[in-house]
């Protein structure tokens, strides 16, 4: 099944309440906290705070979305600890991280090896917790392309290791359903945007997500069909607007209810 909802880094202007009522006013099922923002690395009040208020909202943490570099020797060995123990407190069953910061192009041997290494790592620590660990798909990382982002996951071989996806056409120039059709046996969840290379060729454009219709309706049937539930979440709208992530809400849902037969109802989290 799909759910609906939104990454809550979308509207960093707005407080957790505010995310919170717009996610229902738009009939959305759950949201992906980010942990710059909302719920800060390591505040462990608010996240427990968070998790009660999506209790009592009949709502569904999809993820607890951070910015950790998976093998990224600068950071301190105590972050990923940190991260997890809010992931914890807000009922968040599992972590989003980055695959290190440099792109399959450009990365050594070396450089796969520390990833691969530290993905064990917090793997193991979050698997003692019940919690599962999911990459983001990103340029710049070493899952910027479905071939990259199984080598890794296979590479870390753990069972609650997973893999986001999103079309990366705007940034990469790749086909994203080949993407999509590689990384399936591990997809989790699905960032959704309606992004376009500028008119002069320079820069990304966000458009309202209809403009992307025959795109996201091909993409929404593949990931039905992939096993599992998957929140598929809006991540970023045309000028920031509350008022385009409902049109753009109101959009994903018909879309959802095509290809899947409704979202599902029961969707908070004990």
């Amino acid at each position: 099944m799909l759910f609906g909802g939104l990454v809550s880094i979308t509207f960093r202007q707005l407080g957790v309440r505010d995310i919170v009522e717009l996610v229902k006013e738009a009939g959305l099922k759950c949201i992906e906290w980010g942990s710059d923002v909302h719920v800060p690395t390591g505040d462990v009040k608010v996240a427990d705070e968070v998790r009660k208020m999506m209790r009592d909202e009949g709502l569904r943490t999809a993820a607890y979305g951070s910015y950790y570099r998976v093998g990224e020797g600068k950071q301190k060995a105590s972050q990923f600890e940190r991260v997890l123990e809010s992931a914890v407190a807000l009922g968040a069953p599992v972590v989003r991280v980055w695959a290190g910061s440099v792109g399959t192009e450009e990365a050594s041997e070396e450089q796969w090896g520390r990833v691969i290494e530290d993905g064990k790592r917090i793997a193991a620590l979050s698997n003692d917790v019940g919690v599962g660990i999911s990459f983001e798909f990103h340029n710049q990382t070493l899952t910027d392309h479905g071939e990259a982002a199984v080598r890794l996951v296979t590479s870390i071989g753990c069972e609650n290791v997973s893999l986001y996806w999103q079309p990366l056409d705007h940034a990469m120039g790749r086909n994203p359903m080949d993407d999509l059709n590689c990384v399936a046996d591990w997809l989790r969840d699905v960032h959704v945007f309606s992004w376009a290379k500028g008119a002069d060729g320079g820069g990304i454009e966000r458009q309202a997500l209809v403009e992307r219709e025959d795109d996201w309706r091909g993409y929404l049937k593949q990931i039905s069909g992939v096993s599992g539930d998957h929140c598929v979440m809006i991540e970023f709208v045309k000028g920031d607007d509350p008022g385009q992530f409902l049109e753009d809400a109101a959009v994903l849902r018909k879309w959802i209810d095509e290809v899947s037969g409704g979202v599902k109802e029961d969707a908070a989290d004990d």
